[in-house]
């Protein structure tokens, strides 16, 4: 897009705010708000930044002094959402490009104090919700989704450790039962051997008893 005049560089020192937007149209295209900025008699686009409802975002004015806050334009970095908060709100695309804009942005200009809602600093309505509070709901309930996480994964890690020592147990039975199996066996083969022997002693019984029937039988006669 062009501007009417050349723009002029922000002091990254001196930026003291990043400034949250609503454009009060819940579609447009940036080139068309380019457009209604050039009739509103500015340099053109007067945002920073400009994040889409499918969570895209374009650079505006960017490092260069904006047209987003009155009084407030040469130390604050403006980041307008596509969108009419009067009838609707930011979707979660929105707020997650958004949160990951600021904390670039706080990367680059070491002196921003605050996050401000436009109305906070001029007197609007803009951008009509807490957008603020929006961001803030959303980090808490990302921590409490961590949360969660972290808890599933400590549950997760507690039952693979019962599963591990349920695998402990029951290797330890299989171990104890091959034992068992095994004494059983030699039992077997014991039981075995004792009745090869009692096999071979009731034929010697038998023998001698027959060889004592004859030294009888001799004698009588």
């Amino acid at each position: 897009m062009e501007f009417k005049k050349p723009l002029i560089p922000l002091d990254v020192f001196k930026v003291k705010y990043i400034v949250l937007h609503h454009i009060k149209a819940q579609h447009a295209t940036a080139e068309e708000i380019h457009q209604w900025h050039l009739e509103n008699g500015w340099n053109g686009f007067g945002y920073n930044e400009y994040i889409r409802k499918d969570g895209s975002f374009m650079i505006g004015r960017g490092m260069h002094i904006g047209a987003q806050c009155q009084d407030h334009n040469s130390i604050s970095y403006g980041i307008a959402l596509e969108g009419n908060f009067n009838i609707e709100g930011p979707n979660q695309e929105q707020l997650n490009t958004l949160t990951k804009r600021i904390e670039f942005i706080q990367s680059i200009f070491p002196n921003i104090l605050e996050i401000k809602n436009h109305y906070e600093l001029a007197s609007t309505t803009c951008p009509v919700i807490d957008l603020k509070s929006a961001l803030d709901l959303k980090s808490a309930l990302v921590n409490a989704e961590d949360e969660e996480i972290e808890r599933l994964d400590e549950a997760i890690e507690q039952l693979k450790a019962e599963n591990f020592d349920l695998r402990e147990i029951i290797e330890t039975q299989k171990a104890s039962n091959n034992m068992l199996k095994a004494y059983v066996k030699n039992l077997e083969l014991e039981v075995e051997k004792y009745k090869k022997e009692e096999t071979r002693l009731v034929k010697i019984v038998k023998k001698t008893r027959n060889y004592i029937d004859i030294l009888l039988n001799a004698r009588k006669k």
